[in-house]
């Protein structure tokens, strides 16, 4: 018993030794200057909210990747467009657009 409780203090020490020694810089969460996406790329992927796929594939043509998963009654879709802002990636729920995703180039 008194093993133990001397095995499992060593643990401790190290572990709190680890953590205290550890390097923890600060992250700069905050987008640097002129980095944010203009407007005009944020509001291609905002205004999908109920969209339907033929709408999606009428705006931006025929999608690059699509993949269709059925599990029950759900059927879920994802397209994904390449654009001249960067890659337009949706996902539509029984063919009713619920995510989406612009990554810019």
């Amino acid at each position: 018993m008194l093993k133990q409780i001397k095995f499992i203090s060593i643990a401790l020490f190290a572990s709190l030794l680890i953590i205290g020694c550890n390097k923890n810089d600060d992250t700069n969460t905050s987008a640097a200057e002129g980095t944010e996406r203009p407007s005009a790329i944020q509001d291609t992927t905002n205004d999908i909210a109920g969209m339907t796929e033929e709408e999606a594939i009428t705006k931006w043509g025929e999608p690059e990747l699509t993949q269709t998963h059925t599990i029950d009654a759900l059927t879920v879709t994802f397209h994904e467009w390449k654009t001249e802002e960067g890659t337009v990636s949706i996902q539509f729920y029984n063919g009713e657009a619920k995510f989406s995703q612009l990554i810019p180039n």
